[in-house]
């Protein structure tokens, strides 16, 4: 029997991660020895912290090598000490051998993990964690111990692995991962960005979940790279190369969508006022958007190859259906528009087809009258979520190819108004209105604030007392400016005590004059714009200005 020394995991850049390993070689069959997290939680002697990542790392080497995984037990001494068998430690994953280029490495090890806690001797109490010491046993890889643990260690991989896989990478790719990303809302395993955003159609998005969703895109794969985010990294210099503006996060300053020229296809979607609607159109729009994976912005807006004017515009004409000859979805100002097209003017015949639809859905819609000479069609208003609901379920049909239902995302603020709901409360109480703001600006934003367009006095009885105000819109209108005074596009005069540009949010109409606290009317100036803005010669000019700036800022 051979046994490596203790091994620590590299990433795909070669760079070591808190991961450590051995390997194991007896009587012609090789395990994989993989130690457990241990320590204290954030002291000197915590070991393995990145267990996770580790585990994922081998199964990746051992699968590049066309390996399986033949048996996987519980290692620790407990379990031996207290006489558990083989088959009794075993980590039922599946049925073994398992061969790990079939696998979704990332599931596997969740259910490595997972299983773990399953293996207690009868009667013990409690679940136990979850990091503990495991063996894999591995077929496909054979010879000197210290040679094997060198290969799944990483070392020598460098980010030649990473730059492999970036290599495919184009500026299409890049495009419809931000489709997949913002439309389709595909799930993927990267954290949100903290500091840096990449800027797509002049759109900031997190560079590290786009490029790895566009690696998937260029190798024709389900498997996500490792990958991380920064200055001289592979990711960036892949951006770099393809001629994307990376930027500070929360610094990018855009031009404001435009209905009739959208630049991409999550214009489309911000240009709809479907918050007053009373229902999100979002999924019925990425399963259209699935079903003709072959449409283009200018097919959408009704325009052919040369320009110019071929159809109505904002539709997706979805082709023929349960007899009716064309079903078309439309994404107006207000409402969809679902038209239905049956090719016969035979009464009995289209009411047939009608009431054939109508029993599949599970909601009523409201069917117009019809005539025609040569068909009938049905112009339908979706008015409800439960019309919209319906008509979802119906085109998520089996024959067509990823038309999954859709999870929407939980946006980032709106998981921190479930969690702390505190932080958004109006008030007009100026020490904790700063003190949430401030946290609302640590946290970050992704959700453009409703805001209030009737804001409340204090004593609204009376009509006295400062006005309460949103935290949530002053820290949006500040994390926009990114320090920035949008006004004299000067950065703020000195740092703050949260050490960011000083700026003032100052409310363009004022409250007092039935303004509204809303992002639209408020902008971040720096204090000498800000008194000139309230006492200067030229206020009225500087208003002026100031709501033509508003009406181009994103």
């Amino acid at each position: 029997m051979a046994t490596s020394k203790i091994t620590t995991v590299c990433d795909q850049h070669g760079k070591p991660i808190n991961a450590t390993f051995q390997v194991e070689v007896s009587d012609g069959k090789t395990s994989v020895i993989v130690r457990s997290r241990g320590g204290t939680k954030g002291s000197a002697n915590e070991q393995n912290t990145e267990y996770n990542l580790g585990v994922e790392l081998i199964l990746s080497r051992l699968k590049a090598k066309g390996c399986k995984l033949v048996d996987a037990v519980l290692d620790t001494k407990y379990t031996k000490s207290q006489g558990l068998s083989h088959d009794e430690r075993r980590l039922n994953v599946g049925k073994y051998p398992i061969a790990l280029s079939s696998q979704n490495l990332s599931k596997l090890t969740k259910g490595l993990r997972d299983a773990q806690r399953g293996v207690r001797k009868p009667g013990a109490k409690g679940l136990g964690n979850n990091t503990k010491r495991m063996r894999l046993f591995v077929e496909g890889m054979l010879g000197d111990a210290e040679k094997i643990a060198a290969i799944l260690s990483g070392r020598g991989e460098a980010a030649g692995n990473t730059l492999s896989v970036l290599n495919g990478i184009t500026s299409e790719h890049i495009k419809q991962a931000v489709v997949e990303y913002a439309i389709h809302q595909i799930d993927h395993p990267y954290k949100d960005s903290t500091d840096y955003d990449i800027i797509i159609d002049d759109r900031p998005y997190p560079p590290v979940a786009i490029m790895g969703i566009a690696s998937t895109l260029a190798e024709g794969t389900e498997e996500y790279p490792r990958l991380r985010g920064g200055e001289g990294t592979p990711c960036f210099e892949k951006f770099k190369e393809l001629r994307f503006k990376i930027v500070q996060k929360g610094t990018h300053q855009g031009i404001k969508s435009s209905r009739k020229k959208p630049r991409s296809w999550p214009d489309c979607l911000e240009v709809l006022d479907y918050k007053k609607w009373g229902y999100d159109p979002r999924e019925l729009f990425s399963l259209c958007l699935r079903i003709r994976s072959d449409y283009t912005l200018s097919k959408y807006l009704g325009k052919s190859a040369s320009g110019k004017t071929s159809g109505a515009p904002f539709k997706f004409i979805l082709g023929a259906r349960d007899n009716f000859r064309r079903v078309d979805v439309g994404f107006q100002n207000n409402v969809i528009g679902l038209y239905l097209v049956v090719d016969s003017t035979e009464d009995d015949y289209v009411e047939s087809v009608r009431s054939a639809l109508q029993e599949k859905l599970n909601a009523e819609l409201d069917w117009p009258s019809t005539t025609g000479k040569v068909n009938r069609a049905f112009n339908i208003k979706l008015k409800t979520k439960q019309q919209c609901d319906a008509v979802v379920e119906w085109l998520s049909s089996e024959r067509v190819p990823n038309t999954r239902r859709l999870r929407i995302r939980e946006s980032k603020t709106a998981k921190l108004k479930s969690e702390k709901p505190e932080l958004f409360e109006q008030t007009s109480d100026n020490e904790k209105l700063e003190a949430n703001t401030s946290r609302l600006l640590e946290e970050g934003l992704d959700e453009e604030p409703a805001g209030n367009p009737n804001p409340e006095r204090s004593d609204p009885r009376e009509s006295k007392g400062a006005f309460k105000r949103d935290p949530e819109v002053i820290a949006w209108v500040k994390q926009r400016a990114g320090g920035i005074c949008e006004l004299c596009e000067m950065e703020g005069p000195f740092l703050d005590k949260d050490n960011q540009p000083f700026l003032e949010v100052h409310h363009i109409l004022p409250l007092a004059d039935d303004g509204r606290d809303t992002v639209d009317n408020a902008v971040a100036l720096c204090p000498n714009c800000h008194r000139a803005c309230h006492h200067g010669q030229n206020s009225e000019d500087l208003k002026n200005r100031l709501l033509q700036k508003i009406s181009a800022i994103k």
